[in-house]
């Protein structure tokens, strides 16, 4: 976890090194102020900004884009919960499949 690393937190809020993937590195500010490992990290809601804050971070050989939140259908995604209608249970909504918000299928 985040506190086998060396600097590493549990406080989302403070500059910290976080276990991402198995391998601690530098957490990433989102737009909110908190800090994430880079492929958890949270772009700017689509109705304050234009963009995130969290692209053009290049983490164990990925570049992210600097992308809104919620995001749209077809869009990058690490979570269920960075597609826009998403539905992480059993309902009807998107998901995050692939790397891609994409639409649940039954």
């Amino acid at each position: 976890g985040d506190l086998d690393c060396e600097g590493g937190s549990l406080i989302l809020t403070a500059p910290r090194a976080v276990c991402c993937n198995n391998k601690c590195e530098v957490a990433v500010r989102d737009w909110f102020g908190s800090y994430y490992c880079p492929h958890q990290c949270l772009g700017c809601p689509a109705n304050l900004c234009s963009a995130g804050t969290c692209g053009g971070i290049t983490s164990q050989g990925v570049t992210y884009a600097k992308e809104s939140w919620p995001r749209a259908l077809g869009a990058t995604c690490a979570l269920g919960t960075d597609c826009a209608h998403h539905d992480i249970g059993f309902g009807y909504g998107t998901q995050c499949c692939h790397g891609t918000c994409q639409q649940k299928k039954k």
